[in-house]
């Protein structure tokens, strides 16, 4: 696991889509990871849409959801909203 840290820290900051961080698995992994979402490492179109869609608008996949761990998920990569 501490590798698998390593390699996040090492290359996160280069990442600046959800499509380039989609298609680093390692990547995927240690971020679901952080957010207790491990088990969703293959529901792709699922994480793609949560990290779309932001939380800035309330409609948002990630704001509707009762399970919070999405919405922070989302808010952490900021890929949908405007700032």
């Amino acid at each position: 696991m501490a590798r698998e840290i390593a390699y996040f820290e090492e290359n996160i900051g280069k990442v600046t889509s959800t499509a380039e961080l989609m298609s680093d698995r390692r990547l995927l992994k240690v971020a679901l990871g952080a957010f207790g979402l491990e088990q969703d490492i293959d529901k792709k179109a699922w994480i793609r849409k949560i990290l779309d869609e932001g939380t800035e608008n309330p409609e948002a996949l990630a704001a509707r959801l009762a399970d919070k761990s999405y919405e922070k998920l989302s808010d952490a990569f900021g890929f949908g909203n405007a700032a």
